[in-house]
């Protein structure tokens, strides 16, 4: 087992019945974050970006917004991505990117990564031509290819398969782990050294690992059979998933629910 200090919060043995919630007034806990954004296409949970885009020049719902110099902000929508300059509140038709809908986008090195349905496509973080990307990879048809990058590699989920780009071979991707046929990478996320995966089986099937990245094995895995996650987020330190029901197996770790959902 990994050192159990390096575990993300959710998961850290309770601090003796010290409650982070409205009565303990503990400053920027699970009740006092702001700016956080939850979407309905229960897919993409992360700290509202500070832009004020008018969804009415974008078709569709955004699935991701990155910024990439002062003004300019590509937006993610379906499979094209859109350019907007929040100094001049312009924002471009949009371009079609190839491999179908777009699943995940991230920087990395000098490069802007995005996963459509079948492709990882790359461009260059300084002027992106967009109509002209680069396909570093074909990926299996999926509708979860998350991306997660941290100082020294970019990891990609596909299907069954986890993947690494190295910060000095931005042209290519490896294959690091290969999971069981009927298992999906599903979320990716970083804190505290790990890239920490959610893997989901079957409907009712899933589970957590810690992985440092630079070996071909988990460190830790956490088997979560019986919940369903559909969106995750490290923000500010802490741990936000969002599930199908309340993780009761972990009431006695330092876990709090913020808002039930009809669906």
């Amino acid at each position: 087992m990994a050192d159990n200090t390096k575990i993300w919060p959710i998961f850290r043995w309770a601090n003796w019945g010290l409650s982070d919630d409205l009565f303990t007034g503990i400053q920027n806990s699970f009740f006092y974050s702001q700016n956080l954004e939850i979407r309905e296409d229960m897919r993409s949970i992360y700290p509202c970006e500070q832009a004020n885009i008018n969804q009415a020049s974008i078709s569709g719902t955004p699935v991701k917004v990155i910024q990439y110099d002062t003004y300019t902000w590509a937006v993610f929508s379906g499979s094209k991505v859109y350019v907007f300059n929040s100094n001049t509140w312009a924002i471009d038709g949009g371009t079609t990117l190839s491999g179908g809908a777009v699943r995940d986008a991230e920087i990395f090195g000098n490069k802007i990564f995005v996963t459509t349905n079948t492709k990882l496509l790359s461009v260059d973080y300084e002027n992106p031509d967009w109509s002209n990307p680069t396909e570093v990879a074909t990926l299996n048809s999926c509708d979860y290819h998350p991306l997660q990058a941290t100082s020294t590699t970019l990891a990609i989920g596909d299907k069954n398969i986890i993947k690494i780009v190295l910060f000095n071979a931005l042209w290519t991707a490896i294959d690091q782990i290969t999971l069981s046929s009927n298992c999906v990478v599903k979320l990716l996320d970083y804190l505290g050294g790990y890239t920490r995966i959610v893997i989901e089986k079957d409907y009712y099937q899933n589970e957590i690992w810690l992985w440092d990245n630079s070996k071909e094995a988990i460190n830790e895995r956490i088997p979560m059979d019986w919940y369903k996650f559909y969106q995750s987020c490290i923000y500010k330190g802490k741990h936000y998933l969002v599930s199908n029901k309340g993780l009761w197996l972990l009431n006695g770790y330092d876990y709090y629910i913020i808002k039930r959902f009809e669906k």
